[in-house]
C-alpha cells in the first residue's frame, strides 16, 4: 500500500502547522512543518538593556505570555546574581499557575473536546458543561490578571528581583479568593469528563524531561533541576547547553534535539516524573490512569493539572497574607550570562541571556514545541507503521489527533535566535 499524507492545515491548534508523511526506501518519513512567519524576537533584544527582555519576550505569545516573562526574568537574575525571597517565588508561582489555566482550558475545552467527540465545532457539542466550566475557570484566571496588571494577557508583572511594581499579599490573596473560592469541585467535574474520553492508545519508548520538583508540584523553582526518565538529573545550565537547535528547510521553526536525540516535554512528562507531589484531589484522579509514554495521554495529564492548579489557587490566600513586595533596582553588570528555565504549560522553556557592555549581546529562547517537534515526527512515523491498515483517509485523522494532543504553540516556536540560517 502506497501512503502519502499531506495535512496542509492542522485544525484546532494554536497557530498554523502542517504534517507531511511519505515513504522513502520503504520507511515512513514525517515532516512537522510550522508555517507561521518567523519573528526573530531574540534579534530584537540585542543591544537593549536586560530589564527590557521580560516585557518584550512576553509578547511572543498570547497564551504563553507569563511563562516567557518569568523565564526571561530568571535568566537575567541568574546572569546578574540575584536571589529572590521564597515568598516572592511563591507569588510568582501562583501567577504562572493562572497562565496554566488559561492555556490548558483553551486546549482541552475548545480544541480537544470537540475533536475527540467527533463534532469539530463547539456549537454542536451536546454536553455543554465542559465548555461552560472551562470558560468559567479561564475567565476567573483572566480576572485575576486584570486586577493585578490591568489586562488579561501580556501583563508586565515580573522584573528582576521581584515584580515591576508593588505587590500586596493581602490584595493578591483577596483577588484569588474572590475568583477561586469553591471552584475546586467544578474543576474536578471538568477533569472527570476529560478523563472519561476515549483516546487512542499509542505507547512508544522515549526520553521524557521535566523539572524535578521537591516539596510540591510547582512549575518553577528557585534553582531548578531537570530530570529525565533516563535517570539523569542536571542543572538548568547543563540542560540548556545540551540542547541543539537544528534548522529544517521545510519549517519556519527550529527543531531542538537533546544530546542529538529527541526529548518529550510537557504535562505528561511532569506527571510521570512528579506525580507523587500532586495535590490530594489531583492525585486521587491521577491514580485512575496508567501513566506511560503515550502522547495521547498529554490531554489527560493537562486535565489533572487543572485540578492541581485550582486546588493551589483556592488554598493560596493563607500563604500570601504576609507578603509585601516593593520593586528593586537591579544592579548593572558589564558582562554576564545566565539561564532561566520554567515549566511553561507545554513543557520546559529555557531562556539564555548574555550581557556585554551592560546590554544584551545574545539572547536565545528554546520553547517546548521546538523540543517536541522531533517526537511529533517520530510518533507519526511509528503510528503510521502500526496503523497503515486504516488507509490514507482514516490515518490522516489519527495523525491530526496525534499532533493536536501535543498542544503545539507555533507562535512560540517561530521565535528563532539569530544563529539560525534562513
Amino acid at each position: 500500500m502506497v501512503i502519502y499524507i499531506d495535512i496542509d492545515s492542522i485544525r484546532f491548534i494554536e497557530g498554523h502547522a502542517r504534517l507531511k508523511l511519505y515513504f522513502k526506501d520503504g520507511r515512513p518519513v514525517a515532516e512537522f512543518c510550522i508555517t507561521e512567519g518567523s519573528r526573530f524576537i531574540p534579534k530584537v533584544l540585542e543591544k537593549r538593556f536586560p530589564e527590557e527582555a521580560p516585557v518584550i519576550t512576553s509578547r511572543i505569545c498570547g497564551v504563553c505570555h507569563t511563562a516567557h516573562a518569568l523565564a526571561s526574568v530568571k535568566a537575567i537574575e541568574s546572569a546578574i546574581g540575584i536571589k529572590v525571597d521564597s515568598l516572592v517565588e511563591k507569588a510568582r508561582t501562583y501567577i504562572l499557575l493562572l497562565n496554566y489555566l488559561q492555556s490548558h482550558l483553551l486546549h482541552l475545552a475548545y480544541m480537544t473536546f470537540p475533536t475527540i467527540t467527533n463534532v469539530y465545532s463547539i456549537f454542536r457539542i451536546k454536553d455543554k458543561s465542559v465548555l461552560e466550566i472551562g470558560s468559567r475557570l479561564a475567565i476567573s484566571a483572566s480576572k485575576v490578571f486584570e486586577k493585578l496588571g490591568g489586562r488579561a494577557v501580556h501583563v508586565p508583572l515580573f522584573a528582576a528581583g521581584g515584580f515591576s511594581y508593588p505587590i500586596s499579599g493581602r490584595r493578591l490573596a483577596k483577588v484569588l479568593k474572590e475568583n477561586f473560592e469553591r471552584k475546586l469541585k467544578e474543576s474536578v467535574l471538568f477533569t472527570e469528563k476529560i478523563l472519561n474520553l476515549g483516546v487512542p492508545e499509542f505507547e512508544r519508548h522515549r526520553a521524557l524531561g521535566a523539572i524535578k520538583m521537591h516539596r510540591e508540584y510547582t512549575p518553577c523553582e528557585a534553582d531548578p533541576k531537570i530530570a529525565t526518565t533516563l535517570g539523569e538529573i542536571m542543572s538548568k545550565e547543563e540542560y540548556y547547553f545540551r540542547l541543539k537547535p537544528v534548522f529544517r528547510e521545510y519549517s519556519t521553526s527550529q527543531h531542538v534535539l537533546f544530546d542529538g536525540e529527541e526529548l518529550t516535554v510537557g504535562a505528561l512528562s511532569r506527571i510521570i516524573i512528579n506525580k507523587r507531589l500532586l495535590s490530594l484531589e489531583a492525585k486521587e484522579l491521577a491514580e485512575r490512569i496508567e501513566w506511560k509514554p503515550d502522547p495521547f495521554l498529554i490531554v489527560k495529564a493537562q486535565a489533572i493539572e487543572v485540578v492541581d492548579t485550582v486546588a493551589k489557587l483556592e488554598y493560596a490566600p493563607e500563604e500570601l497574607r504576609d507578603l509585601e513586595i516593593e520593586p528593586i533596582e537591579p544592579p548593572r553588570v558589564e558582562e554576564a550570562r545566565g539561564v532561566g528555565v520554567v515549566e511553561a504549560p507545554r513543557g520546559l522553556l529555557a531562556h539564555y541571556c548574555e550581557i556585554r557592555n551592560y546590554r544584551i549581546y545574545k539572547y536565545v529562547i528554546i520553547v517546548p514545541t521546538a523540543v517536541n517537534s522531533r517526537s511529533i515526527e517520530r510518533d507519526s512515523e511509528i503510528l503510521t507503521l502500526r496503523s497503515i491498515h486504516l488507509g490514507s483517509e482514516k490515518l490522516k485523522i489519527v495523525l491530526e489527533d496525534l499532533v493536536r494532543a501535543y498542544d503545539p504553540c507555533t507562535s512560540c516556536a517561530v521565535s528563532l535566535d539569530h544563529t539560525v540560517k534562513t
